[in-house]
């Protein structure tokens, strides 16, 4: 779907595991053995995973009420649910089937074994799905292995963009818009899901004009290399177009620095150039005397005949009205 729609884009992509989900299952005790049917291509035991051995306590236990001699005993309907839940994740044959049931157990808080904490707040989750898209967690958590609940303080995250990132590790779907990217981002560095970026970049790939500043910061900050040559590209072929938009009123100093040092972009009309200088300072209420004159600094004022230069001072009305502003500009065109 194209992100020039003003709707959020969805993005649906398949569950591709590399530490296989499936690996969870094991073979029982004997005292399970009647659950689960015998198969020449089971896998072998993984008897030291937390989610596992709890699962499989769970149907074990439940195997001795059901299996027990003691009719005075009930189970309760939570627990029968846990128990059709449990068998039906633990017999699975594909990837599909055992990531619905693990977005079941999610949804329900169930079985979960990693708690990741932002800003104070807890987020159940599961380490095997985790551990498929991060080799970082997964080299975690094969450290500690014995961990009954893995507790990880997650510093730069946002409540938003864990939120989003969860959703997307159970079902596949990210939400993606301009407004929630970068945390995102943030949350998918933190965590280490190359996935994500992947998934991001390509949206951002493919933006609209007013949206080609944004598109070159977040791709220069978090080096993605197409979306920065995509939104690079076009910047220099529409430089007068695009900063004459409203969108470069509102970028910050450290970007639009980054823009005006940009040596490979040739096609600039000073004249506008400096005017759009100008308008941002005043529109930003921008009085640091440094800041103001490194941005002039970066006018390429030998594009400009003095007479344009005398032009541009006098028709300005910001600048008639900051004397000392005046003063340091002729300064420095001399």
């Amino acid at each position: 779907m194209s992100s020039r729609r003003s709707s959020p884009l969805m993005l649906v992509r398949p569950f591709r595991v590399r530490l296989s989900i499936l690996d969870l299952r094991t073979s029982q005790s004997s005292t399970n053995n009647s659950l689960l049917p015998s198969s020449s291509t089971q896998r072998r035991s993984n008897t030291s995973n937390p989610l596992t051995l709890k699962l499989n306590e769970f149907l074990i236990e439940q195997n001795k009420y059901t299996n027990g001699k003691n009719d005075s005993i009930t189970i309760s309907d939570r627990d029968t649910h846990d128990r059709e839940i449990i068998k039906r994740f633990l017999h699975s044959n594909n990837e599909i089937e055992a990531r619905k049931i693990l977005g079941q157990m999610w949804k329900q808080s169930r079985f979960c074994d990693l708690m990741l904490v932002v800003d104070g707040s807890e987020y159940l989750a599961h380490r095997i799905v985790l551990a498929a898209f991060s080799p970082k967690y997964r080299a975690l958590f094969r450290e500690r292995r014995t961990d009954f609940v893995t507790r990880t303080h997650l510093r730069r995250t946002t409540h938003k963009g864990l939120q989003l990132v969860l959703n997307f590790l159970y079902t596949g779907e990210l939400t993606l818009t301009y407004r929630n990217v970068n945390d995102i981002l943030i949350c998918a560095k933190e965590l280490d899901i190359a996935k994500i970026f992947e998934i991001c970049e390509e949206f951002l790939s493919k933006f609209e004009k007013r949206h080609v500043f944004r598109v070159l910061d977040l791709s220069r900050r978090y080096g993605m290399k197409k979306a920065f040559y995509e939104s690079h590209y076009y910047l220099s072929k529409n430089f007068n177009e695009c900063i004459n938009m409203k969108t470069f009123l509102q970028l910050p100093y450290a970007t639009i620095a980054n823009i005006l040092a940009d040596e490979t972009i040739q096609n600039r009309d000073e004249t506008i150039v400096s005017s759009r200088i100008l308008n941002w300072i005043t529109s930003n209420h921008v009085e640091n005397i440094q800041v103001i004159m490194h941005l002039f600094k970066r006018i390429r004022w030998n594009k400009l005949d003095y007479e344009q230069q005398r032009e541009w001072l006098t028709a300005s009305h910001e600048l008639a009205e900051n004397s000392n502003l005046t003063s340091l500009i002729k300064e420095h065109m001399m």
